[in-house]
């Protein structure tokens, strides 16, 4: 399966995976664990936390850290499009092409 992670109405990355995991608190970190449990995802690049809000709560004191997305599933052809794009629709692309246009006095 293959996942497109939205953050604000933008892609934050893509992934073949989801690797979910669950606070534990004695050692106060993230354990990875099953969908079932799960109150995060890894990110791709593996630096960074992300709750969709179908996810278990967090407790505070590792709310700051863990960004709020929409995690949708795609095909294959979107995710190898949206890997080689470099996250960016074609829209998002022709849309800062343009700008560049217009700033440099082309258009």
């Amino acid at each position: 399966m293959f996942y497109k992670i939205v953050k604000d109405g933008k892609i934050a990355g893509v992934s073949d995976r989801l690797l979910f995991v669950k606070f534990q608190k004695k050692h106060c970190t993230m354990l990875l664990c099953d969908k079932s449990e799960a109150q995060a995802i890894i990110s791709p690049d593996g630096e960074k936390f992300w709750r969709a809000n179908w996810m278990f709560k967090l407790p505070d004191e590792f709310k700051g850290e863990c960004e709020t997305v929409h995690i949708e599933r795609i095909d294959e052809n979107e995710y190898r499009q949206l890997k080689a794009l470099d996250m960016k629709t074609p829209e998002e692309i022709i849309d800062e092409y343009t700008l560049w246009l217009i700033n440099g006095g082309l258009l």
